[in-house]
Formats: C-alpha cells, sequence, structure tokens
C-alpha cells in the first residue's frame, strides 16, 4: 500500500482507518427494533490496487470487538448497541 510506511505489517495503518470508520458508521443510530437486540456493521475491505485486504483486522474500540477481513475482503459485526 503506498499510503502505508508500517515496517511491522502492512496492515496496522488500515487496520486503524478501518477501524475508524467502523465506529463512525456503527455511531449512525438504528431502528428501535435494532436497539433491543443490536444492529449489524459489515463491509468490504480493499486495498489501493483495489484487491480485498484478507487478513486485516476492523476493530469497534468501545466494544472490544475485533473482526478479520475474509477472502472476499469482507467483515461483520452482529449485535452492536446502538451508539457503538
Amino acid at each position: 500500500m503506498r499510503w502505508c510506511r508500517s515496517r511491522t505489517s502492512p496492515w496496522r495503518s488500515s487496520s486503524r482507518v478501518v477501524s475508524f470508520l467502523a465506529i463512525a458508521l456503527a455511531g449512525l443510530g438504528a431502528s428501535s427494533a435494532e436497539a433491543q437486540s443490536g444492529g449489524t456493521i459489515s463491509g468490504q475491505v480493499l486495498n489501493s490496487d483495489g484487491a480485498p485486504a484478507v487478513g486485516a483486522e476492523v476493530r469497534i474500540v468501545s466494544l472490544a470487538r475485533l473482526a478479520r477481513v475474509g477472502e472476499e475482503g469482507t467483515f461483520s459485526f452482529e449485535g452492536v448497541p446502538s451508539g457503538h
């Protein structure tokens, strides 16, 4: 990745960005039914070439939740309370 200059792992900087995005998306709110049981946050992570970022980590820091990006570049968090 051009913008990532980490020596230990090319995914560290991108996982921070994805963590921020996951937290921002979680804060968008939910319907009353979702607020009771929690909502779902899902997405796709691609590298600068447009290929799936397999193995990247996506975090919701405030909930101490972690998801790893799968073979197709997708991740999902289920049961996320509204406002997180």
